[in-house]
């Protein structure tokens, strides 16, 4: 007789506990010796790891304190008595001197020439200052009697105007110098953001101090390449525990700095280890604190990472519990696939047809089973009516995304139309159609959310409650702050419908105190021409302006008898700002010429504020372009005043499209110019990576991946710039070092292509060949020859 194990009854209990009893025995002895050993293997490891760590540790806080004794040092030496900083210090009516302006007396020349000079030595000691340490990154000197900061970059500002404003907030009473603040973002004078830890020191005059800023992530980078490659986290907390220098890319590590803030402190040089859980991951932290810093050096190891080895053994356990586990999954299949094969395929139909399917219970046997089919077929029952219901709500929002749509230039028939309105109960019957667009202006700032979208809704009601209440209408939102409305009527109605706009102002501006523009256009026959009404109201809401500020415009009103609508050429001003971004001067003023004719064509037929419009427009895409590049279009172009007030005061077409061509030659050249220059730069670095390294394997992806670039652009600048190829470029200048070798040195040729970075020398030898016309033998004996 044959058992399913998988049936109810009292075979399923027996096989249960036999599998159970046989896992117990077998298990139990190998578990109990493999936790004895993993134990005292572990230990031993995280013994070792902590002696390492506490090493390491003690070498990193042992470099930062001779970092800071040197720098020190070198404060001293230019702070002692007689030196230059001293003299400046005390040079007397030095704060004269600062403020003199205009025309200089004779009698004050003399003297001032010799403070500037002591000043000018000032700014060379503390650019000296600032290059003689690797980790310096500025140096910053305040003078407290003559209000102003000298910097290691031989600039000089005043307090107020100073770009790192906050370089000075340190405490002022009850410390000792120098002081060593937590790490801060320090502005620069680009804008940009630069993470520094200062360290504060004191003059010989009261008031007068020194920042030297040593920068943070050299710092770091220094540890980590003394560290070497590890996965394991090193961080530096300051004094009141505030994490200072770290991996950035480790979310990990503020919730280290966190737990180690809860245990005990430790005293100076004192060594402690924690062994904590974070984000899931066991990790043995090991703490140093340093007594001159007053920092906290850390360092973090996955406690699972590091127990590998061990980890081996474990391993074994479960790929043995897992070849029982198998053997006895097998035993259950082959005796029970045959009954059960009919309800699998069932259950496997309706995992991979029903989105809900869930899982059986693990206790949930043939009776479970059946009850998840019927909770399917019930679930697909309850979609089918779900997704009906959904339809029905969706109904309002697929009667606004077709309208919008309708409000656009489309390719849809009458008949096709007709069937929409009738399929989404959009109440407009065939015949002639009015349209007004009605412009409401934004919200006050701190306005709620959902205060702003309960208004929303009172604006459609309140637009469509001021329509007339005979004509069959439909109001929709298009845009943010947009709203249309569309009614039967012709252009007998239009009285009726200028009342109506009307209202809608007052209803406005009575119940939400907002101002509101409406444009109207022209009655159209049928709905396939509301695109038409649409553009027209859109176009007077643009004339508001050209109305005389009227808040209802009607698009005859504003536009002249048979104008059209500007056709604005869109894809070329794309094509434009394209040009302007990649500094291509010449394409670019092509597309402007063209895009200036194209609208020129026009300009017989189109109102004059239309023609002014376009090129307003033209002039956003160039602010648009600069502003992409971080650009200031005004001081690029040199103009004071604000650009759109000087386009509108140009005197005619001719001047301003004169004006706006010099706009993107000066735009694209400033552009050209920063692209080159960052080229050039990228080039350099390959040169000098290249010409350092000679002896060493060097290819272009090696190069471009250490400079951040990719190595399709590097061969195309580097080429451009050299007029030569990247591997013809290194193959010369190997070939020129092995000539200067050869006639230089007694080294054998082996030797000279080994340090040219060619291990083989036959391989050497026949380049040298191709690239002279004689072997290196023969070169060396022929440039040795006395030449008659």
């Amino acid at each position: 007789m044959r058992v399913n194990p998988l049936s109810g009854g009292r075979n399923q209990q027996v096989y249960y506990k036999l599998v159970t009893f046989v896992l117990l025995l077998s298990f139990l002895p190998l578990v109990t010796v493999s936790i004895v050993f993993y134990h005292n293997a572990k230990t031993a490891m995280q013994q070792e790891l902590l002696k390492a760590n506490a090493q390491y540790l003690k070498q990193s806080a042992n470099a930062v304190e001779t970092v800071i004794n040197q720098i020190s040092h070198s404060f001293s030496q230019l702070t002692m008595e007689g030196t230059t900083m001293q003299q400046f210090e005390q040079f007397p009516r030095g704060l004269y001197y600062e403020a003199l302006s205009g025309e200089l007396k004779d009698e004050d020349l003399p003297s001032l020439q010799s403070y500037l000079r002591e000043k000018k030595q000032v700014f060379q000691n503390l650019r000296t200052l600032k290059l003689s340490g690797e980790f310096i990154h500025s140096v910053y000197y305040y003078d407290n009697a003559k209000g102003i900061i000298l910097t290691s970059d031989m600039l000089q500002y005043t307090p107020d105007q100073f770009y790192d404003q906050e370089w000075d907030r340190y405490p002022r009473k009850d410390v000792s110098f120098p002081v060593i603040l937590d790490i801060r973002n320090s502005s620069q004078p680009n804008g940009r953001i630069k993470k520094v830890i200062p360290l504060i020191y004191k003059t010989s005059i009261d008031g007068n101090f020194l920042s030297i800023n040593l920068d943070a992530d050299a710092l770091y980078r220094s540890f980590l390449s003394k560290k070497g490659k590890t996965d394991n986290p090193f961080f530096v907390l300051s004094s009141n525990g505030r994490l200072m220098l770290h991996d950035q890319t480790n979310d990990g590590m503020e919730g280290i700095s966190s737990n180690q803030a809860s245990h005990k402190p430790l005293g100076a040089g004192e060594e402690a280890y924690i062994e904590e859980e974070l984000e899931g991951k066991r990790l043995l932290v090991t703490y140093l604190k340093s007594d001159l810093l007053g920092w906290t050096f850390g360092m973090a190891a996955p406690v699972d990472q590091l127990y590998k080895s061990v980890a081996n053994l474990k391993g074994l356990i479960i790929l043995i519990s897992f070849l029982l586990a198998v053997a006895t999954g097998l035993l259950a299949f082959f005796t029970a696939r045959n009954l059960y094969a009919p309800l699998f395929r069932l259950l496997q139909f309706i995992k991979h047809k029903d989105n809900g399917y869930r899982p059986m219970d693990r206790n949930g046997g043939a009776s479970g089973e059946w009850q998840l089919i019927r909770n399917s077929l019930e679930q697909a029952y309850e979609d089918r009516e779900s997704l009906a219901a959904r339809l029905k709500e969706s109904l309002p929002a697929y009667k606004e995304a077709f309208v919008r749509s309708l409000l656009r230039k489309n390719a849809y028939t009458p008949d096709y139309i007709r069937e929409r309105i009738e399929y989404l109960g959009i109440g407009l019957p065939s015949g002639s159609l009015l349209l007004m667009a009605v412009s409401v202006e934004e919200a006050g700032k701190g306005q709620d959310m959902i205060e702003e979208s309960i208004n929303k809704l009172r604006i459609g009601d309140w637009i469509g409650q001021s329509l007339p209440a005979d004509r069959p209408h439909i109001v929709s939102e298009v845009a943010e702050g947009l709203y249309v409305a569309i009614a039967n009527g012709g252009a007998s109605d239009t009285a009726a419908w200028f009342a109506s706009a009307e209202k809608v102002i007052r209803q406005l501006q009575t119940g939400l105190s907002r101002k509101a523009s409406i444009g109207i256009g022209r009655p159209c026959p049928a709905i396939e021409h509301i695109h038409r009404a649409y553009d027209e109201a859109a176009e007077a809401l643009r004339y508001r302006r050209l109305a005389g500020g009227r808040e209802v415009i009607y698009i005859e009103d504003v536009s002249l008898e048979g104008t059209p609508l500007l056709a604005y050429p869109k894809e070329k001003e794309e094509s434009l700002t394209s040009y302007i971004i990649n500094g291509e001067t010449e394409q670019a003023r092509r597309v402007f010429a063209a895009m200036t004719q194209e609208i020129g064509a026009q300009g017989s037929k189109l109102h004059y504020h239309q023609i002014q419009q376009a090129y307003t427009q033209v002039l956003g895409s160039l602010v648009a372009a600069a502003h992409h590049m971080k650009l200031d279009l005004n001081q690029v172009t040199g103009e004071k005043n604000n650009l759109y007030s000087v386009l509108l005061d140009q005197n005619d077409r001719q001047a301003t499209v004169a004006w706006l061509d010099g706009i993107i030659v000066r735009l694209c050249a400033e552009i050209g110019n920063a692209f080159r220059n960052k080229n050039n730069r990228h080039v350099d670095q390959a040169v000098r990576m290249v010409t350092e390294e000679l002896a060493r394997p060097v290819t272009l992806a090696a190069v471009a991946e250490r400079l951040k670039l990719n190595p399709s652009y590097l061969s195309r600048i580097f080429k451009e710039q050299k007029g030569e190829s990247f591997s013809d470029f290194i193959t010369r200048i190997r070939m020129d070092k092995g000539k200067q070798l050869l006639l230089e040195t007694d080294l054998k040729i082996k030797e000279i292509g080994e340090q040219v970075g060619y291990q083989k020398t036959d391989y050497f030898i026949r380049l040298f060949k191709e690239f002279t016309g004689m072997t290196p033998g023969e070169y060396r004996q022929n440039r040795s020859l006395p030449q008659s």
